[in-house]
């Protein structure tokens, strides 16, 4: 057995006068490093990248098959959703889901009115894969109005604490800011979203859990990647889903904003 011990250490005597091997023991941490820095960063690195038409299409939205929920308002039910309606003035806007849809109407003018319905039930935000709706903004051309649409994922215990995207519709193009709210900041995505205004779009959010971050599409489309700022808020937590409108100063334009085809989908 001495033997053995003595050959080993020989070994290692001679292993480590290679200057090959010895100049690679002491990279390993710096190598460590690299690697920790590499996946911290590879949120704003996808989010650069996507900046960029070129790169635009290097991650896919993932096929979504194990749902938790699939709406497509067939039947609207108070059951499974909670509206919050509150509005000044006269004339708040007309919440209209006859036709399959969720639409926001109004032919009149809007001083302010606030709409959001969210899920009565709630989910747990580990286990999240993705959330996909259709939407569909009309033309706003008044300079003074304030039109916008919501998507949240939001903490069912603490529901300030959210995965927000905002769409605003303009005269021809509008623009779409994702944001995820914080305790104490909001992270952003640098990447602002331009949509067709009168046409249909699809948003989807997709959830990786790896690095507790969303991932941001439009019509399968790549935007970008944010980390969620203070993990310990949501691990183990549970989300609800909310979407909504905010309309103010409003004065001629007709308004219609509508929803259509929820899907909410678990990891497989």
């Amino acid at each position: 057995m001495p033997s053995l011990t003595i050959s080993f250490d020989r070994l290692l005597q001679r292993l480590w006068q290679n200057t090959k091997i010895r100049t690679g023991v002491y990279l390993l941490p710096l190598f460590a490093l690299l690697v920790f820095g590499f996946f911290k960063l590879l949120p704003q690195t996808l989010t650069l990248l996507a900046s960029n038409d070129s790169f635009a299409n290097i991650i896919s939205p993932p096929e979504m098959n194990s749902y938790w929920l699939n709406e497509s308002f067939d039947s609207y039910s108070n059951s499974l959703w909670k509206e919050k309606h509150i509005y000044k003035g006269t004339t708040p806007v007309n919440i209209d889901s006859i036709n399959k849809e969720i639409s926001i109407l109004s032919e009149l003018p809007v001083q302010e009115d606030i709409f959001q319905t969210s899920t009565t039930q709630s989910w747990p935000i580990d286990d999240l894969q993705a959330l996909k709706i259709s939407f569909k903004a009309d033309s706003i051309t008044e300079l003074k109005a304030e039109v916008s649409i919501e998507v949240k994922i939001e903490n069912a215990e603490n529901q300030s604490l959210a995965v927000v995207c905002k769409a605003q519709p303009h005269e021809n193009i509008g623009s779409m800011l994702c944001f995820i709210q914080d305790i104490e900041k909001k992270a952003v995505l640098s990447n602002e979203i331009p949509f067709t205004v009168g046409e249909w779009h699809t948003l989807t959010m997709v959830f990786i859990p790896n690095r507790f971050s969303v991932q941001f599409f439009l019509d399968n489309h790549f935007y970008g990647e944010i980390e969620i700022p203070s993990v310990e808020y949501w691990r183990d937590r549970e989300f609800i889903v909310a979407f909504g409108s905010s309309v103010s100063n409003l004065e001629i334009s007709p308004l219609s904003l509508t929803f259509d085809n929820i899907l909410l989908s678990h990891q497989p």
